[in-house]
Parts: C-alpha cells; structure tokens; sequence
C-alpha cells in the first residue's frame, strides 16, 4: 500500500484557518525522492499537514535538517487538496516541554494505527497512538525482532507497541521496541 498525498490532506479540509499559526513534529520528508513531507499538528492528533520543499528554501532552511521528530512553527495555506505549511520555521524543543514528553513510561503497551509505513522497500514507518501523542518512529528491525510480517503492516492497521526513548541528537523522542497485531 503506497501513501498518496490526497488520501493524508482530504481529511484536514476543515480543520485548520488558513493564515493561523500551527506548531506540529514532523513525520517524515523526502522518502522515495518526493520534495514533501508531512507534520502532525499539536492539538490536532488525527491530522497531517503537507510541507513542501520549495516553502523551506524559500525562509532559508536546509532540507536536510528535516529529520522525523523535528518541531516546526508555520502558517496554515489552505487549498482545495487539504492544508499545507507556509513560512516554515524550525522551533527549539525545551526541557520539561509537556508536549513533547512521553506520557507512558517505557515498555508500557500503547495501542494505535500505523499512519505511514510503505511496502515499496522502506525501511521506516510511524504510528500514531490512541492517546494522542506524539507519532512513534517505527523501523523494519522492530517488526522483524517481534516476528510480525512486515507485509501485514500498512497505514490503517491497528497495532499495539512498546516504545523506547531515543538521546535527543536523534531527532526523534522514541521509537518502536516490540509490535503485536491487533486482531
């Protein structure tokens, strides 16, 4: 199952004024080649917002610094395929900020749906907790070391996980230990 940009902003139409000023992590940027990305909007857990390549170089920021857990600050551009970011700027993650903190201790068991992960040979995907918090990095090995086939998760797939916390250089504040299946 392959991701498409129109089938992640149809449901954000509504969601967001354009003009507002959103403050969200990234998800991903630039998998396959593709010059977009997207973000998970803080107060908005169920919804994503497409980033585009061109609205980064045009405010000076390098794409390569767009890694998945990286918190941005923009100005909602509503169209008729969804919202978008415009005016992108990179925002400092402070200590003790609650909104980034995970609010389970590790290896507890979370359950959610896979918001992202492709079967055209990636090797990374997210998922997106009941709880409404942060999405959580989930790569092939995790998959692979629960014995899970990687070909049974896809977007829209009901898992639970448990999570480990990453060091802060790694752009991402955790990220999948064991996944299950949720029958």
């Amino acid at each position: 199952m392959n991701i498409a940009t129109s089938d992640i902003t149809s449901a954000n139409r509504s969601s967001y004024n354009a003009g507002d000023t959103y403050v969200g992590t990234l998800l991903w940027f630039g998998i396959g080649g593709r010059n977009l990305g997207f973000i998970s909007v803080l107060g908005h857990p169920k919804d994503t917002v497409l980033i585009h390549r061109r609205q980064l170089e045009d405010v000076g920021i390098d794409p390569q610094l767009m890694q998945p857990g990286v918190r941005i600050r923009f100005v909602a551009k509503v169209g008729r395929k969804g919202a978008s970011a415009a005016s992108p700027e990179l925002v400092e993650v402070e200590e003790g900020d609650a909104s980034a903190a995970s609010p389970e201790p590790v290896g507890t068991w979370l359950k959610g749906t896979v918001c992202y992960f492709p079967v055209d040979g990636s090797v990374f995907g997210f998922i997106r907790p009941d709880d409404g918090s942060q999405d959580i990095y989930l790569h092939i090995s995790a998959v692979r070391a629960s014995r899970v086939d990687p070909y049974k998760i896809y977007q829209g797939v009901r898992v639970r996980c448990t999570v480990r916390r990453l060091k802060p250089q790694a752009g991402r504040k955790r990220e999948v230990d064991k996944i299950e299946l949720i029958k």
